[in-house]
């Protein structure tokens, strides 16, 4: 019969609208009209004849010039025990065929996909309950499906699990799984049911030309042009280009780069791509994207999370495939994981979220640096992410590329209209959000966050700045190129003017405010003067440590202070003085001692940026929990 799998789908949209035998029905007319005869012939073997070939039928032999494989998809298998004994006895691949014989009766459904979701739908009409069993901890279906299915009481979502074994005397009566969410499937491992539906994807049907070229998931290889290594042998349906994972302009249907998806580690891989429209047979994870028009995609990745909330750049191959290129460095190099879900920051991924967010490729180098920086163990991203106070992790450019890329580091050096700083503040926030996870209603978990979350970069003032610095502080060469990380709070303004002492005096009182972490249990904490306070200082002859010295000696709180806060404040620094964190020196006992807002005097870092003007700010950081200052040189 014409048509293979799409005859099993209920309904298509798009282009293709009705039903899948409606669509298979009228392709067939279509091709007749236009002079193409139907053989009921079964291929069964390709030869290479002088200029041309010869295909083996059941029947005959046909000579050709040019052969074209569009023999379709067929289903893959999960090829567990059971799967294939129980076959037309519970084990179904088609929702629409068998559902009337599991009316009332409780079904299994593998898959996060368009076909596993409408299967499940169309089965929850009938059956008393459908567990639909994923692998990843987020479905790749179209919105819509996701919708339904979130909404249908008698489907049973179990996340991040596996089907291990079907199981039965003469038909199917369970299901054994394996890696279940708590609370999700509950505890026990076994899933009783009648039905078992597996829709993980399909592979190429081409079996009578074994030399074409597949992929590990058994897709046809194919150039853009659809050409296989063999000549003048195309193929038309299921294939792969090599590359295929942007393509190079939005005119018509265009194919966008997925950003992620993240998930835990140890999900389901995502270099499964597809040609063609997203159709309701393609595989569960996709690394490229078909869309029909520029707002569609725009739309597309809002409905799929991989956006922010704020509008993305489409991560189209004319923008991401130079950005690979500018960074020297092969696009499957994993920088690590990112936490909290452990997605890989390859140079691919983080290139598409460097697009995403508006980066050119010269930025890239800079974003690289940062991620490597925000991956430091002393930088604990993975705490900093998650936790519930507001703390971001903010990036300090450094070096003349601060300059030739246009970073802002004078007036409103912590606001908007400088492409450099938005772009590599949200290249870094995005992947974090779509390669860690960091989702404000899943893991990350900040009571009130704060504007950084979107991006969080400036640069440092090195021109007018009589100081060294802070990478060179922090033992990089004079001249040349960093990125620094600090998880802190958003710049809490001070007003600063007159001498070094009434300066100090007023960035000290606003340092150590009983309601911040440092004060609470020290950590790290950074100081931004702006120009023209650091010439004051300097004219004065007071060098940057001179600074750092008087705030880490003045800026204190009695101990008597702190203890009014309360004993949840107490019990936090008595667990950091047991740990270490907190230096025994500071009597606990004593409400006269006056506790400083970080162990160390080099815990308190100072930069110069800004206007030149009467303000500094005071930037928090999370405490000894983490979001240490990291820095890393910028490589390109």
């Amino acid at each position: 019969m014409f048509g293979g799998l799409v005859l099993n789908v209920t309904e298509l949209d798009g282009d293709f609208a009705g039903s899948g035998a409606d669509v298979a029905s009228g392709l067939m007319m279509e091709a007749l009209d236009l002079g193409a005869d139907n053989l009921a012939e079964q291929a069964v073997a390709l030869h290479e004849d002088g200029g041309g070939f010869i295909v083996a039928t059941d029947t005959a032999e046909r000579r050709a010039k040019a052969v074209i494989s569009a023999l379709g998809v067929r289903l893959r298998t999960l090829g567990i025990r059971g799967d294939k004994r129980f076959y037309g006895r519970g084990v179904s691949h088609c929702a629409d065929c068998d559902v009337p014989m599991f009316q009332g009766r409780e079904v299994t459904v593998v898959g996060g996909g368009d076909s596993a979701l409408q299967s499940a739908l169309v089965l929850a009409s009938f059956c008393s309950t459908v567990h639909l069993l994923h692998r990843g901890e987020r479905f790749t279906a179209a919105p819509h499906f996701v919708r339904q299915v979130i909404n249908c009481s008698n489907i049973a979502v179990c996340w991040c699990t596996r089907a291990e074994e079907v199981l039965g005397e003469t038909a199917v009566d369970a299901v054994r799984i394996a890696g279940v969410v708590p609370g999700n499937c509950g505890a026990d491992t076994l899933i009783r049911c009648s039905g078992f539906f597996a829709f993980i994807g399909v592979e190429s049907v081409c079996d009578f030309a074994p030399a074409l070229e597949r992929d590990g998931g058994g897709v046809l290889i194919a150039s853009d042009a659809l050409q296989t290594r063999l000549p003048s042998v195309l193929a038309a349906t299921a294939v792969r280009a090599p590359a295929m994972m942007v393509c190079s302009r939005m005119r018509g249907p265009t194919v966008l780069m997925r950003p992620g998806p993240w998930r835990a580690a140890g999900c389901t891989n995502d270099r499964i791509t597809s040609t063609g429209r997203r159709s309701l047979m393609q595989t569960e994870l996709q690394s490229s994207i078909n869309i029909d028009n520029y707002e569609e995609a725009a739309e597309f990745f809002y409905e799929s999370g991989w956006t922010d909330g704020l509008p993305i750049l489409l991560p189209t191959r004319m923008l991401v495939e130079p950005m690979i290129a500018r960074s020297g460095r092969d696009r499957n190099e994993s920088l690590g994981p990112i936490p909290p879900k452990g997605g890989e920051a390859t140079i691919e991924k983080l290139a598409i979220n460097a697009v995403m967010g508006g980066c050119l490729p010269e930025h890239f180098p800079v974003v690289l640096a940062a991620i490597e920086a925000t991956l430091a163990p002393e930088h604990n991203l993975n705490g900093v992410s998650q936790t519930t106070h507001m703390c971001v992790s903010l990036a300090i450019v450094n070096g003349p590329i601060a300059r030739e890329l246009k970073f802002n580091s004078r007036d409103g050096v912590f606001g908007n209209g400088y492409r450099a700083n938005a772009a590599v503040g949200r290249a870094i926030r995005l992947a974090i959000w779509n390669l860690g996870g960091a989702v404000p209603w899943d893991t990350d978990k900040a009571c009130l966050s704060h504007p950084g979350e979107y991006a969080f970069c400036i640069a440092e003032e090195e021109i007018d700045n009589p100081w060294e610095p802070l990478h060179v502080e922090r033992g990089m060469p004079a001249g040349s190129n960093a990125v620094t990380v600090f998880a802190c709070e958003g710049p809490h303004s001070v007003l600063c003017n007159g001498t070094p002492e009434q300066m100090l005096h007023s960035i000290a009182d606003s340092m150590c405010t009983l309601g911040n972490n440092n004060q609470q249990v020290g950590g790290q904490m950074l100081i931004v003067v702006n120009p023209l306070n650091s010439q004051e200082f300097a004219k004065r002859k007071w060098s940057k440590q001179d600074v750092r010295m008087y705030l880490w000696e003045n800026a204190r709180r009695s101990l008597a202070d702190l203890q009014a806060c309360g004993d949840s404040y107490n019990e936090f620094r008595k667990a950091q003085e047991d740990t270490g964190h907190y230096p025994k020196r500071y009597n606990l006992n004593n409400p006269t001692t006056r506790v400083p807002v970080t162990a160390r005097p080099e815990d308190i870092h100072i930069i110069v940026a800004g206007g030149r003007n009467y303000f500094a700010a005071v930037l928090p950081g999370w405490g000894t929990f983490g979001g240490l200052a990291v820095t890393r040189p910028v490589k390109r």
